[in-house]
């Protein structure tokens, strides 16, 4: 009973005012000596009802003036609190004595009288010792007597065993520490090693930590709590905690597991949480994935939907672990209601993207609650748009986490054309959205090269399909299509995806990309996934050569088309992102087909254009001088000019014509700048060409008669056309005699054949030809003008000028003529010409007008008669019969065969005046100069 009556006179000594300082002091430290030997019974009477002796304690317990008693009070209390008695903390707390203790800890002052320390802010660096959480260079430690009082705290909430009776016996006090001195500053207390001293600091400092936040309004708050519960520490009823006791700071601060999410979300890269939480990074990414897959299905943002499966099933996928949650664990939500969700999911993603940047050996784990971070990307908060689409970058590297972001990629794709401007409230940068496809394409397929594929895995082609299902190409073309409302950054990273959609120019979004973009873009769309900015340089500039037809007009059909695909999907896309927000799924499937993609856009600009190998042959019309390769460019054009000839010959129309004109020109230009082209021509094609002189169209055959007199100066392909006889297709074009031009063209053709071919002389005069020069000489033919008249004399003093056969056609000349005609073929052209209509009599024939008209009559009946049969002639049948000329000459005796030979030996002699030299057998003359006579 002494210790009970010991302890009844201190507190008659508390009660009593006026009590003389040295008598309390006295009775305090014999208290603690018989605290220290009669532990036990002295708590017995500290704990009994109504508690005065521990009330008495806290009466005497001067807060802002701290002095001798003050620590013997401490000392007192910390003595009991090292008793063995379970029931002294909660002794402790009902008697508010615990109060006393913390206002010591907060309020109590230096001998110099300042209160605390510099407001300045103590950083926290986490790490599994808790460096960083207080001691640092600069900050002002707090008085002793505080110091103290938080070591008296500590002692208060540590056990010396881990068994269940004295772990409740400590359940009030740890309750009262958690809830006054915020979680944070209560973990620290009980499990970090420094954590007294800290403690102690942060009480007196400003401190923003993601485990700690202890600011000056939070301290003023507990300042005035403290003060309004005075009367009931210094009074014997008994004290509790208010349930609904809540900082005004806090109440707006999410936090999980201890951790201030806000500002944990803002914290450096390789931020660790402090070890005195006794939560790893893994568990708490855990358990932040966990909670908000669980937030966003109570706030209506989540649902279970059959049209995003998650991969795998629970058995195939790793259970994450569950971190063992301490007293201060919050069994609710720690978000106030009535605020936006969708902000406090953004501060939650910006946690889990902050933990996968900091430890990249979470990203291969089967998170099975990951794909609920990025389905919450339909939500039109920007914030949280951004951070998902960050979240995707930073799992790009992970198989596992990939294939969720796949799963969601439809989504993702709605948010291309719902991003155009980052300055839009509900809108993330574009430039994360592509990075995000990017990420898609790159990362997102299980290589098709690699057997094997885990489970859920997709592969290229599989991935490729379902973006393009989604209109993917029509949306990368509709940026790339406007320069003004996406910058050239963009522009140029949709041009990429474009490049990696089209591998080997193989796939079903190359296809549609080549239908959208038109053929010219899409010969190069697969160098755009390493060079990109060649589409956007080529989309830009206007540029018309054979290669390239990019006008205004063509680039304008173009956006027009894209424009035309995307607004349909667009219109889906906000509609799907509608019914996903309310149900999760799409309002209907995306019906955008992609195989009909090239029927619905079309490019009339372009259409217009005749395109033979990828030239534009009306420009090459205008570029008479571009090289081209003649192996790539005439293969092509040799089909088309025979499917041109075949329209020709069907509907001759004036298109027909004009495509056929544009063919045979373009041909003509390649033979004039690569001359040896035409020595390599088949057989056949000669033959084509030639065929296309029986053409109903003038202009095509002004232009392919000028095409052969190009090409027929190449030997090889006078040769050709000789052995095949294909001088009857032109001749017939000078009795049509439809134009000059065509006179003079076909006489130039055939002069050029003859001096190159010797047989050819013998065909012309099989098809009975020298008719039509001799009629052209006459001028008795259409068109026949002076050059017409110049180039039949030519062409005639070709022939007898022939070294094989020119003899022959000197004599076929002169028995149709006269035999004085002989010397004047050597002559000049005009001489010849003149010759014609000058009389004169030679042998037995009178060259007189009137003999003339009979022959050309005569001439022109059997022109009119043989020229029908010229098309179909074969090599050695003749057509003009001989015999007719003896109806208008007599016809001559037989000649003697000695008088014969005379005659023939002193033939061919050439004249001095300007006449041709005797041919030499064998050797083809040279061709003349426009002004020069015979050859």
């Amino acid at each position: 009973g002494g210790t009970e009556k010991i302890a009844f006179q201190f507190v008659s000594l508390a009660e009593k005012t006026g009590s003389e300082e040295t008598l309390l002091l006295d009775a305090l430290e014999a208290l603690i000596i018989l605290a220290r030997h009669a532990g036990a019974e002295l708590s017995e009477v500290a704990v009994k009802e109504p508690p005065k002796f521990l009330t008495s304690i806290a009466k005497i317990m001067n807060v802002s003036k701290p002095d001798k008693k003050m620590d013997l009070c401490l000392s007192l209390i910390e003595t009991l609190v090292d008793s063995r008695s379970l029931k002294i903390t909660d002794s402790i707390v009902e008697s508010g004595l615990i109060l006393r203790v913390i206002q010591t800890a907060i309020e109590s002052k230096s001998e110099a009288g300042s209160v605390g320390g510099s407001l300045d802010k103590i950083e926290e660096k986490g790490g599994e010792d808790a460096k960083g959480e207080g001691g640092k260079k600069g900050e002002i430690v707090p008085p002793q007597i505080a110091i103290e009082a938080v070591h008296l705290l500590k002692k208060g909430i540590i056990s010396r065993s881990q068994k269940p009776e004295e772990e409740k016996a400590r359940a009030k006090f740890r309750t009262v520490i958690n809830n006054l001195l915020t979680p944070g500053i209560y973990l620290m207390l009980q499990y970090d090693e420094k954590g007294v001293e800290k403690v102690a600091s942060h009480l007196r400092t400003e401190t923003k930590t993601p485990t700690i936040i202890w600011t000056a309004p939070i301290r003023n708050q507990l300042k005035k709590y403290l003060k309004s519960q005075e009367s009931a520490i210094v009074s014997y009823r008994k004290w509790s905690l208010d349930n609904d006791f809540a900082y005004d700071a806090l109440k707006t601060e999410p936090a999980w597991d201890n951790v201030y999410l806000r500002i944990y979300a803002d914290q450096d890269l390789g931020y660790q949480l402090p070890g005195y939480l006794g939560i790893s990074t893994k568990e708490f990414f855990h358990s932040l994935l966990k909670m908000l897959s669980r937030f966003a299905r109570e706030k209506g943002l989540l649902f279970e939907v059959k049209s995003l499966p998650r991969e795998g099933t629970a058995s195939s996928l790793d259970e994450a672990p569950t971190a063992e949650r301490s007293v201060s664990a919050m069994p609710h939500i720690p978000f106030p209601e009535g605020a936006n969700p969708l902000q406090h999911l953004t501060i939650l993603c910006k946690c889990l993207l902050h933990i996968l940047q900091s430890d990249p050996s979470l990203h291969d784990k089967k998170e099975k609650n990951l794909v609920d971070l990025f389905r919450l990307i339909v939500h039109p908060y920007s914030k949280l748009q951004h951070t998902i689409l960050q979240v995707v970058d930073v799992c790009r590297d992970s198989e596992e986490s990939m294939k969720h972001v796949v799963s969601v990629a439809p989504w993702i794709l709605c948010m291309l054309h719902n991003s155009q401007k980052s300055e839009q409230r509900d809108s993330p940068p574009l430039s994360l959205v592509l990075s995000a496809i990017t990420a898609i394409l790159e990362k997102g397929s299980w290589p098709e090269n690699l057997p094997n594929p885990p489970p859920g895995a997709k592969t290229f082609k599989e991935v490729e399909t379902l973006l393009l299902s989604y209109g993917l190409p029509v949306l990368l073309g509709k940026i790339i299509c406007d320069d003004k409302e996406f910058d050239k950054k963009d522009r140029t990273a949709a041009a990429k995806l474009c490049g990696m959609l089209s591998v080997e120019n193989k796939t079903d979004s190359y296809r549609v990309l080549h239908s959208m973009f038109t053929w010219q873009v899409g010969k190069f769309l697969h160098e755009c996934a390493a060079h990109p900015e060649k589409l956007i340089e080529f989309f830009d500039e206007i540029q018309r050569d054979p290669k390239v037809y990019w006008t205004k007009e063509v680039r304008s059909e173009v956006v027009i088309g894209i424009n035309s695909e995307a607004l349909s999907l667009v219109m889906w896309q906000k509609e799907a992102l509608k019914s996903a927000q309310k149900s999760g799924v799409e309002h209907k499937p995306c019906d955008w087909d992609s195989k009909t993609v090239g029927m619905r856009i079309t490019h009339p600009a372009l259409a217009k254009q005749l395109c033979v190998g990828e030239i534009f042959v009306y420009e090459l019309v205008n570029f008479p001088h571009y090289q081209l390769d003649p192996d790539v460019y005439l293969p092509p054009l040799w089909v088309e000019l025979e499917k041109s000839k075949q329209a020709l010959d069907q509907k001759g129309g004036p298109h027909e014509e004009k495509v056929m004109i544009a063919l045979v020109e373009s041909l003509q230009i390649v033979v004039t700048n690569l001359p040896h082209v035409a020595e390599e021509w088949e057989n056949p094609k000669i033959s084509f060409l030639y065929e296309l002189l029986a053409s109903n169209q003038v202009p095509v055959k002004e232009k392919v008669l000028e095409l052969l007199v190009s090409c027929s100066k190449e030997a090889a392909v006078s040769i050709k056309a000789a052995m095949g006889g294909l001088i009857r297709l032109a001749l017939p074009l000078l009795t049509a005699a439809d134009t000059e031009e065509i006179m003079e063209n076909v006489l130039e053709l055939v002069v050029i054949i003859v001096r190159r071919s010797s047989p050819v002389v013998q065909q012309i005069l099989e098809l009975g030809g020298h008719l039509i020069l001799i009629l052209v000489c006459f001028g008795k033919l259409k068109n026949s003008s002076k050059r017409v008249k110049k180039k039949a004399a030519t062409l005639i003093g070709a022939m007898v000028n022939d070294g094989t056969n020119g003899f022959q056609a000197s004599d076929e000349f002169c028995n149709i003529l006269t035999s004085a005609f002989k010397k004047k073929f050597l002559e000049r052209a005009e001489n010849l010409i003149a010759f014609f209509n000058e009389d004169h009599e030679a042998k037995e024939r009178k060259w007189d007008m009137e003999n003339r008209k009979k022959l050309i009559e005569l001439l022109q009946k059997q022109l009119a008669e043989i020229t029908p049969k010229m098309e179909q002639w074969k090599q050695g049948e003749r057509l003009f019969d001989e015999e007719v000329v003896y109806a208008v000459w007599p016809r001559p005796p037989e000649p003697e065969p000695e008088t014969k030979e005379e005659e023939k030996a002193g033939e061919g002699q050439p004249e001095a005046d300007g006449g041709d030299a005797p041919p030499i057998p064998g050797k083809v003359p040279p061709d003349p100069k426009p002004d020069e006579g015979n050859a």
